[in-house]
């Protein structure tokens, strides 16, 4: 009887174990077939997605760094902070790490927070309060960096002053940046710059950071040197607000005096995160050459280090023979370029070390797509963040894909979230196309080339200019597509690609009429440029007494050792000829020994148009096209007589 009972027991168990097993499984298998319905409706969708809108891949990308960025402000705004405060916090976070690299000397942040305390007590003690303007002029050095977060941690406005600058744009930018008080480099041709326009000074205290004090200075330095490196209190700049004014930064002064460019509090800090889009983080170490006192480097890239943690690499000046040993000797991550910069280490010697370093990020802006892919294959440079962001704009744009040439994105979704829009431009008008039925202007489309504007809101600011508030008039646009409304005016133009790539294309004052056509400054350059003998290419127009338009001018500078032969003058020739169409070709050639350039490497344009193609208003040589040989021939003063009174025609 024992067995049978456990028999049937044992029985009873195998038949009771499935029915406990078997509903997991088959609920197990539900569960899949849902998640495999679902994952195939989602391939589907996101299929169908990309075959409508196969650029939304390169969106979801961009809109994720962007995000990121966003995010980090957004943190910084909860915590009403300002870029002192920024400075600070990293401060006390990593007070060992090394802030600065100047000359071999290495300053941590501890050290450089040290100087910015003394320096402001020592602002105070000479009478610096807020409201305050306090101009400084210096080269690339340590002592720029802490004269700024100093000056910041009492609450004032720093104007940054371009050490270029002489005589009566000098007089202009400490007049208009209504400086109160000037801080100067210690070096002599400072001095001397100060000393020209002594009488311009009246209303402004010049001090030096040099110990040595004269009749036109006195010394900052000493009183600097005698006072306390104890952190200084938060309380002299409590009634600080976002509004304030951060700094003020020049314009290069590309057309004209420089005009003083409005950072507010809030924009700076905006600008600290910009780097984050490319993920610039506290093991990096960032290598700038450019002058700090222009808002690149003395915006852009202070801020974000700072904000980081990183490092920087400080160099007085851009060297491209110490470029690449720099970046090898400090283990560079991360350079900073202007496109001139990059042009000139592609014209140095090709070497077997040129990949050797480690190098991950070229951030920048004004790299040729005649040099962009050259340039990045030689130095095997993986990402290049091209960026565009005039100092005085409330928005700006950056090549998050590594999209060759590309300096940002649009697109409709983008649109929907970053209020930016590109219009059509009638050249000749300067001015958007309007539609004739309401008077709206008219939106740019892919593969055509737009002027962008952006729509001024609550949280998108003009901050304009101090000074001439007719300047800050000429940047905005009305009435757009509604009445009442108002957009910033970039006075740039972008090319949009079928993918809603942005592409560089011109400022409107680097494009000309000639012959009933619009001729593109950016397009004759990149041509000239690709012949062997040419280093730089700057084109203009240049006007001819009873011609319509501008002719087109450009001034070469040719590469080192090499004078223009005939044979080059030919080639030249036929380059022009074979790729330009016959009214972008350049009727007047300008040689020079060495191009004419703002502190930033952009071109200065300015003087040459003014001294057009007259033999009298220079020694460098000028060529003329002669259409009846169809070659380029000598410019003479007898010729241009004849072409300036109308008798020879080109």
């Amino acid at each position: 009887m024992g067995c049978p009972m456990k028999h049937q027991h044992h029985h009873h168990a195998q038949v009771e174990k499935p029915s406990v097993t078997e509903i997991p499984v088959q609920t197990d298998l539900k569960i899949v077939w849902i998640i495999s319905i679902v994952v195939g409706l989602l391939t589907l969708v996101l299929a169908l997605l990309h075959y409508k809108y196969p650029w939304l891949k390169y969106d979801l990308l961009h809109l994720k760094q962007m995000f990121r960025a966003i995010r980090r402000y957004t943190q910084k705004v909860r915590r009403n902070e300002f870029i002192i405060d920024t400075f600070e916090l990293t401060v006390t976070k990593h007070p060992e790490k090394i802030f600065i690299i100047y000359n071999d000397i290495h300053y941590s942040y501890y050290e450089v927070n040290q100087k910015a305390n003394q320096v402001a007590r020592a602002a105070l003690q000479i009478g610096v309060k807020k409201g305050d303007t306090v101009g400084i002029m210096l080269y690339n050095e340590p002592a720029f960096i802490w004269l700024f977060f100093g000056l910041q941690k009492i609450g004032v406005t720093v104007a940054y002053i371009n050490v270029f600058l002489r005589s009566k744009s000098l007089a202009h930018c400490v007049e208009v940046s209504q400086s109160n008080f000037l801080i100067i480099g210690d070096d002599a041709d400072l001095d001397s710059a100060i000393e020209d326009i002594g009488e311009s000074l009246s209303d402004t205290e010049v001090f030096s950071i040099s110990e040595y004090e004269s009749d036109q200075r006195k010394s900052f330095k000493r009183i600097m040197d005698e006072q306390s490196t104890d952190d200084f209190p938060k309380e002299c700049r409590a009634d600080v607000t976002k509004n304030d004014i951060c700094q003020l930064i020049f314009t290069s002064g590309t057309t004209g005096l420089p005009k003083a460019a409005i950072i507010s509090q809030d924009k700076a800090l905006k600008g600290s995160v910009v780097c984050s889009t490319f993920n610039l983080g506290p093991n990096d170490v960032f290598y700038e050459t450019l002058p700090l006192y222009h808002s690149a480097a003395g915006e852009l890239a202070l801020f974000n280090v700072i904000d980081t943690g990183s490092t920087m690499v400080l160099r007085r000046k851009f060297s491209a023979r110490c470029f690449l040993a720099d970046c090898r000797k400090y283990n560079v991550t991360v350079i900073h370029y202007i496109g001139e910069l990059c042009r000139y280490l592609m014209a140095a010697p090709v070497t077997p070390e040129d990949r050797d370093h480690r190098i991950r990020v070229a951030f920048g802006n004004g790299l040729r797509s005649d040099v962009w892919r050259d340039f990045q294959e030689r130095f095997n440079i993986p990402h290049v963040a091209e960026f565009y962001g005039a100092t005085e704009a409330p928005v700006g744009l950056i090549n998050i894909c590594n999209q060759l040439g590309s300096i940002g994105r649009t697109s409709p979704l983008l649109k929907k979230i970053f209020k930016i829009e590109f219009l059509r431009y009638d050249h000749e008008t300067r001015e958007p196309v309007r539609n004739k039925i309401n008077n709206s202007c008219i939106i740019a489309k892919p593969g055509e080339v737009g002027l962008l504007v952006v729509k001024i809101h609550k949280s998108v600011k003009f901050e304009g200019y101090r000074g001439n508030k007719s300047d800050n008039q000429k940047k905005l646009l009305k009435n757009v597509f509604d009445e009442g409304d108002l957009y910033f005016d970039s006075g740039d133009l972008f090319r949009i690609d079928d993918n809603y790539f942005l592409y560089f294309r011109d400022r409107m004052g680097d494009t000309f009429r000639w012959k009933g056509e619009n001729v593109s400054t950016s397009e004759v350059t990149e041509v000239l440029n690709t012949l062997d003998f040419i280093q730089d290419s700057n084109v203009y127009g240049v006007e001819i007494p009873g011609c319509e338009g501008k002719a087109g001018m450009a001034a070469l500078t040719l590469k080192e050792g090499q004078v223009l032969t005939q044979d080059q003058i030919k080639t030249l020739h036929r380059q022009c000829s074979n790729e330009l169409a016959s009214y972008a070709r350049p009727k007047f050639i300008r040689v020079q020994k060495q191009m004419s350039l703002t502190s930033t490497f952009k071109q200065r344009k300015i003087e040459l148009i003014d001294e057009g193609f007259d033999p009298k208003k220079t020694e460098e040589p000028l060529y003329y096209y002669n259409p009846i040989h169809e070659q380029y021939d000598g410019l003479t003063d007898e010729v241009f007589s004849d072409i300036v009174s109308g008798v020879y025609r080109l």
